[in-house]
């Protein structure tokens, strides 16, 4: 099951994740230096996010391995069978009258409706 992640895409991967942390680390550094250089802790913060992204890059790593190894323990889930929907019956109102705009509508979606469920 671990030979799965020495596949050539989990190689790529690794070393992406790999790159990765070191590129964080080292902006970190660099933004650490230019703090105490500059005496500003502004670049203090900004090294801080940039270890904090680093750390975050490896736990994305971390977990993809381990949800790709969860993956590929577990049998495929034989698919499920779901119950057909029912449309509810529509109500016909024959209150119209008012509006002839609307009552031709109406008279449009009740023949759509019709020829729908004649076809079915």
């Amino acid at each position: 099951m671990i030979r799965r992640l020495f596949t050539p895409g989990w190689l790529a991967l690794h070393l992406v994740a790999v790159a990765a942390f070191v590129v964080l680390v080292d902006l970190g550094r660099w933004q650490w230096h230019r703090g105490v250089t500059r005496h500003s802790v502004q670049n203090y913060s900004y090294a801080f996010e940039w270890w904090l992204f680093a750390a975050f890059a490896v736990f994305l790593w971390v977990k993809t391995m381990a949800d790709s190894l969860e993956d590929a323990g577990t049998p495929p889930a034989e698919p499920e069978t779901v119950a057909p929907v029912v449309a509810p019956v529509p109500v016909v109102v024959d209150d119209d009258d008012d509006d002839p705009e609307l009552a031709a509508y109406n008279r449009r979606l009740a023949e759509l409706h019709a020829a729908d469920q004649a076809s079915r």
